[in-house]
């Protein structure tokens, strides 16, 4: 399913370090800002650094693709070219839509 209206798509930014570039205080204060205005606006399903310090993760829900494109370029961290990201569009399985347990339902 591409389907945009797709309420199982979520939409994940993978935020990497840009070689030679170091985030500041001041730029994971904005981060955390911004981080807070999509949980406020409900567009935020979980987001935070991997364990190893090779990046970080944000998954949106309740919006496009092309709204996740465009939020995740406002992101401090990506405008400041401390961060790339990369958006993937991944659809949740669940009972619901039949993609956890798919013969239980023939």
């Amino acid at each position: 399913m591409g389907d945009e209206t797709n309420k199982w798509l979520r939409h994940i930014v993978l935020l990497s370090p840009v070689a030679g570039k170091e985030a500041t205080d001041e730029h994971i204060l904005k981060h955390v800002l911004f981080l807070k205005e999509l949980e406020d606006h409900e567009h935020l399903e979980v987001c935070g650094p991997f364990t190893d310090k090779s990046g970080g993760m944000i998954i949106f829900k309740n919006m496009s693709r092309q709204e996740a494109e465009r939020i995740s370029a406002r992101d401090p961290f990506v405008v400041a070219g401390v961060r790339s990201a990369i958006i993937r569009t991944f659809e949740k399985s669940c009972w619901e839509n039949s993609h956890l347990g798919r013969l239980a339902h023939d």
